[in-house]
């Protein structure tokens, strides 16, 4: 038994090292009679109050409506869990503030909606990381759960994207990912210490909630968690339902609810069960009737929320001491729900100090009177430096920082004691950073740094978060992103495929097409083989379809010959290459080049409507060819 529990400590101590900081706890517990006392056993309970399931919500997207959602979910016995991205508006911060009055919490959905995949490494983890911390300062909450904008994870162009998502998501620190997808860990193929909390998601229609729906897609959900996938339900996903929608949906609930499903948010789901798959009890010592238990788990500081951790004795309990307080009655003389400690809260304030120009200069609170600090990255020497100082008039007890890095870097010992900061005192710490396989793939782009810092002030949990944000130049300009010229959408009866052969089979000067400009365009997000293109806008204006956008760039070949030609093949309508159209598009196609300048025009059409920047790569082997700009009339 004691190898055993050794072995377990060891897990949990590997589990602290990308986020769950462990703390243990005294429970003495006064049984009935010292034979109960000698026999006692207590193992975690799975659930509080012997639940089998946990049941929550998801809501994505910055909607005023989500208020009135939330209010039908708490009058059926649900807890809203709303997924946000911009929140600058008023409208959306009150409705945040309105689910958290409700018994709901706040989860993260990136800040502004992207496809993840046509992004920049670099900016795929400031999309993830960036938005948690402006949630939870602009609402002094936790926000321990995200989800996927257009369930967009991977790439076929790039095998490497998931793993930059799903490393992004844990080095941020969040917990869990309600997804209508495989568990998570399949989607990221994580390594085997790491995961992120899945669920089984179903739904009723985001518009016109229907009874079938619902059931037939809770019935799966509830299959899947039969089968052995995560015990986690989780209803959705969008609230664009009517007022009279949201009362059938409510209908819906009543009709299936169950008393073994345990009713919660995403925060209490991710605490909780990160405690019960991280926590230890351990019997130590039996004097009379009474017997001493130590308790090992996480602390609440990263969990998003203190709910209780539940044990489940074998005998009969009569009192309950834990760290030589005495609990309060509880109703079942059985499963005692066991507190945190006070100095291992969740924060209840949290401000955000950011550093975008990468100097070394103090920064002053906010929220904090008399706190100020800096984050300062240095490229050459490969760290970080977190500096905090307290000119305020109490100390800061029990501060500690964590390090949040991209994944160009490890996690190694990223969580740091710093212990009593006392009143006129500042404290330094540095972190080495370690370079990980995907450091190159960093080089271009916002690089984002975190340093989390929590402490107690004035008896109350408290953060700070110090960023730093390295803008690094693109790697080259000789390609599709930032060489393509562009058309605003216009209607396709403006010119014809004919036109657009003419002016492909030509490297010239471009002319304009009718009134119709070319413009440039560049991007610090995207990938360079992607375009910068928004669908929803073409469909916003022209929401019958019949448009076109066209994009346009010269592409040099070393030789007379065939090159592959790789694009997304369901988003552009056609490719035009020296006069030949290519419209029966695949992933990989092959063409001919001459030797020298070839011109390329990209259409899109119908095909792109609500999509986003198409992909495009013309490679000889597996180089891609360089790009230039070309010039217009």
């Amino acid at each position: 038994m004691k190898i055993l529990y050794a072995l377990l400590l060891c897990f949990l101590m590997a589990c602290s090292a990308w986020g769950h900081e462990q703390y243990k706890q005294k429970i003495s517990v006064k049984f009935e009679s010292a034979k109960d006392a000698k026999e006692a056993t207590a193992k975690l309970s799975m659930f509080p109050d012997g639940k089998k399931i946990g049941c929550s919500s998801r809501w994505d997207d910055s909607n005023p409506r989500h208020l009135q959602t939330a209010q039908m979910l708490a009058k059926h016995g649900y807890k809203a869990t709303c997924y946000l991205g911009e929140i600058e508006d008023l409208k959306i911060l009150n409705m945040a503030r309105g689910v958290l009055e409700l018994g709901g919490s706040i989860g993260s959905h990136t800040l502004t909606h992207p496809f993840l995949d046509t992004l920049l490494p670099a900016q795929i983890f400031r999309e993830i990381a960036l938005e948690r911390i402006v949630l939870e300062s602009a609402l002094d909450t936790n926000v321990v759960a995200f989800v996927l904008p257009y369930t967009s994870y991977s790439s076929v162009f790039d095998p490497n994207v998931a793993k930059y998502v799903g490393i992004s998501i844990i080095n941020t620190g969040y917990l869990a990912e309600p997804e209508p997808l495989k568990p998570n860990k399949i989607n990221y193929s994580l390594n085997e210490n790491q995961d992120i909390i899945s669920s089984n998601v179903y739904r009723a229609d985001d518009r016109n909630p229907q009874e079938e729906i619902f059931n037939k897609t809770l019935d799966a959900a509830l299959a899947q968690v039969k089968s052995g996938a995560e015990p986690h339900i989780t209803l959705g996903i969008h609230s664009w339902q009517t007022d009279e929608g949201l009362e059938r949906l409510g209908g819906y609930i009543d009709k299936r609810k169950s008393h073994q499903w345990w009713y919660c948010n995403e925060n209490e789901y991710a605490a909780y069960r990160t405690q019960f798959l991280n926590s230890v009890v351990e019997k130590k010592s039996v004097n009379g009737d009474c017997a001493e238990f130590e308790l090992s788990r996480p602390a609440a500081t990263h969990l998003g929320s203190n709910i209780m951790l539940e044990i489940e004795f074998s005998k009969n309990v009569e009192s309950v001491f834990v760290d030589g307080k005495k609990l309060g009655h509880q109703s079942n003389n059985r499963s005692i729900k066991i507190p945190h400690d006070s100095s291992c809260l969740t924060p209840k304030k949290i401000d955000l100090i950011s550093n975008n120009g990468n100097s070394k200069e103090l920064k002053i609170s906010k929220k904090f009177s008399g706190i100020s600090g800096v984050l300062y990255y240095d490229k050459s020497k490969n760290n970080i430096s977190v500096i905090l100082k307290n000119d305020g008039k109490n100390e800061l007890i029990n501060a500690q920082v964590t390090f949040r890095v991209p994944p160009c870097y490890s996690m190694k010992d990223n969580l740091k004691k710093l212990g009593k900061i006392t009143s006129q005192s500042s404290v330094k710490s540095k972190f080495k950073l370690e370079s990980t396989e995907y450091e190159n793939a960093f080089d271009e782009g916002e690089l984002l740094l975190i340093a989390q810092c929590d402490f107690v002030l004035d008896s109350s949990p408290a953060r700070i978060y110090l960023t730093t944000l390295k803008k690094n130049p693109a790697a080259s300009r000789d390609n599709p992103r930032d060489c393509a010229l562009h058309t605003q959408p216009f209607e396709d009866s403006l010119i014809s495929q004919d036109d657009i052969l003419k002016l492909s089979s030509q490297t010239g000067a471009l002319p304009k097409i009718g009134n119709v400009k070319w413009n440039e365009s560049t991007s610090v997000s995207l990938r360079k083989f992607h375009l910068q293109y928004n669908g929803y806008g073409a469909a916003a204006k022209f929401p019958k379809g019949n448009f076109r956008q066209l994009y346009c760039f010269d592409t040099i070949a070393k030789n007379d010959g065939d090159y592959r030609l790789v694009c997304s093949e369901n988003t552009i309508n056609a490719i035009y290459i020296n006069g030949t159209k290519f419209d029966n598009l695949k992933r990989t196609n092959t063409i001919k080049l001459k030797e020298g300048l070839n011109r390329v025009i990209v259409e899109m059409g119908d095909k792109a409507m609500r999509k986003r920047s198409p992909a495009i790569m013309i490679l000889d082997g597996e180089a891609m060819l360089q790009c230039q700009q070309p010039v217009r009339q």
